[in-house]
């Protein structure tokens, strides 16, 4: 599965797997809880590197770190890439990304069901951002 993050200086791209655990429901349980206020980290598994993206909220703002880890271990891991912006600007590209892998699938064979429908619940706290209480369908990251 493949994901790029580009901004005005930089240009990453992640051809991460899904095992052994799956960006997919990662990145969607990490936009639920980002947009809830709270700090969030997806593992991207390039096997065996990886890629650490977090999530920091800080009041209206969204502090985005991108880091390499080889071997996919945090302690050896440099930073990429640094965002800061709003919640929209940092995190509506994650959300239209899902939106586009949806509709992409099937994804293969190997590829494990994921249930989307905590986007509408992110795009609804991304359109009204006092709606941070609004309830997920699944249980997100802390």
């Amino acid at each position: 599965m493949r994901l790029s993050i580009q901004t005005a200086d930089a240009c990453v791209d992640i051809d991460a797997s899904y095992t052994p655990d799956d960006p997919i429901r990662q990145l969607i349980a990490a936009l639920c809880t980002a947009t809830r206020g709270d700090a969030a980290r997806v593992w991207w598994h390039l096997e065996p590197d990886g890629y650490f993206l977090h999530f920091e909220p800080d009041g209206d703002r969204i502090h985005l770190r991108l880091d390499f880890a080889p071997d996919s271990n945090r302690a050896r891991a440099r930073n990429v890439l640094m965002l800061d912006g709003t919640a929209r600007e940092i995190l509506l590209p994650f959300w239209r990304f899902l939106r586009r892998f949806q509709s992409g699938e099937p994804h293969g064979e190997h590829w494990p069901d994921i249930d989307y429908r905590d986007l509408d619940v992110i795009a609804d706290r991304l359109r009204h951002p006092q709606s941070r209480d609004v309830e997920p369908t699944r249980q997100e990251s802390h």
